[in-house]
């Protein structure tokens, strides 16, 4: 039933636009960052930035993360405290210093822009919306499939078989 579920990209946009206010976020900051193991790797990426290579590019090449230098949003309450005073102090296009994480690992930041208020953009919720509109229609599939077998097939159940005590609920 679930692998003949297909959803559209525009049944994901329709969602997204009608939903568009759950995807509203507080103020806050949108960041690119980069995880760092070792400083061999932390001297590299920032003799690249030095030289005036993207951060994008650079994190691509260096980063640990998975998002590897794609913006991402953080609204002010949900920045570590390690990361506040660093991105109070940086301007838009500003990047950090590396920030010791934990032993051998760092983090650079880059400030992209503050925010009072950000929506997240339908690229980054669309895998949400595609997962969500995939389970209410496989649902609905399953239900209707088990709705035809019940039509078709009359289902006893041996209550006495169960491997738990049975009680009906009241109606």
């Amino acid at each position: 039933v679930y692998a003949k579920t297909r959803i559209y990209p525009k049944e994901v946009a329709d969602y997204y636009q009608s939903h568009l206010k759950s995807y509203e976020r507080g103020k806050g900051v949108l960041l690119r960052q980069m995880l760092l193991t070792g400083v061999k790797q932390v001297n590299e990426a920032g003799s690249l930035l030095a030289r005036g290579h993207s951060f994008l590019d650079v994190a691509r090449l260096y980063s640990s993360s998975p998002d590897r230098g794609q913006t991402q949003y953080f609204e002010d309450t949900e920045l570590p405290d390690y990361l506040r005073s660093t991105i109070r102090r940086l301007r838009a296009g500003g990047v950090s210093k590396p920030i010791e994480v934990s032993s051998d690992s760092y983090q650079i930041v880059m400030l992209v822009k503050r925010c009072n208020s950000y929506t997240l953009p339908l690229s980054d919720v669309a895998p949400l919306i595609r997962l969500k509109l995939a389970d209410r229609e496989g649902g609905r599939r399953l239900s209707q499939y088990l709705a035809g077998l019940r039509k078709e097939y009359r289902v006893v159940v041996f209550l006495s078989k169960l491997p738990f005590a049975y009680r009906k609920e009241p109606k």
